[in-house]
């Protein structure tokens, strides 16, 4: 789980009316260009920008807020002077008003309407974040606290089947048995991956991921309706 990220976009530009003389280039006219940046989300809830520059501009729009660092610099090709340009982006969006914010961790929201686990990660998505992915110990106190403090939860049941579990964001419903994230990653390289006792059971209809109040995960039915926690990331 990282608190920032950065989109690293190369985009050359040649410039025309530009000479090469005395190992330098000079310009012949003053050239304006525009650069305009647009993001979107992908289902894991990070974003994905784009970099769009235009010549004969004059202004720069972009949405939502970037912090935008520029490097160039001018290339001579057979007396043709180019200038290439380096965007680096770096994106720190807000999270949504009800989510929790826990120092040097993330923003966080339990949700208390049980959902089974395809949809309790669509919920997440909607929010523009992600069904939670434990990546430390850290971070698995902060599911344990959710729990310690809504302890209503583990008295509930629905068709004989005690809630007991929250959602995680893992499962291995690509390869029986073996357990990546919702970011494509191997469980055991998560930075968390402990199972309660005899789990997994590596039944063939248990491929959706689960903690319980102690944190030890669980593999389980993914129709099963249970708690979850969405997880914010900037």
């Amino acid at each position: 789980m990282s608190f920032f990220w950065n989109a690293m976009t190369l985009v050359t530009l040649l410039l025309p009316g530009r000479i090469w003389a005395a190992n330098q280039c000079e310009d012949t006219r003053a050239n304006d260009f525009n650069l305009s940046v647009t993001s979107r989300r992908n289902f894991t809830g990070h974003r994905i920008v784009q970099v769009v520059t235009a010549m004969g501009g004059s202004s720069l729009s972009y949405t939502p807020p970037v912090i935008l660092d520029v490097d160039h610099r001018q290339l001579n090709d057979h007396g043709s002077c180019s200038t290439m340009m380096t965007v680096t982006t770096t994106i720190s969006p807000s999270p949504p008003s009800d989510y929790e914010v826990v120092n040097g961790l993330g923003f966080y929201k339990m949700h208390t309407t049980a959902l089974r686990w395809e949809d309790a990660r669509d919920k997440c998505v909607q929010e523009g974040a992600h069904l939670i992915i434990i990546n430390s110990d850290e971070e698995a106190e902060v599911v344990r606290t959710y729990f310690v403090r809504k302890p209503k939860i583990l008295n509930l049941t629905e068709n004989g089947h005690a809630k007991l579990y929250a959602h995680v964001g893992f499962h291995d419903r690509y390869v029986e048995g073996t357990y990546i994230t919702l970011k494509g990653q191997p469980l055991d390289q998560s930075g968390y991956a402990r199972w309660d006792a005899n789990k997994p059971n590596s039944r063939n209809d248990h491929n959706c991921g689960f903690a319980n109040k102690d944190v030890k995960y669980h593999d389980g039915p993914c129709e099963w309706q249970q708690f979850y926690i969405c997880e914010f990331e900037p």
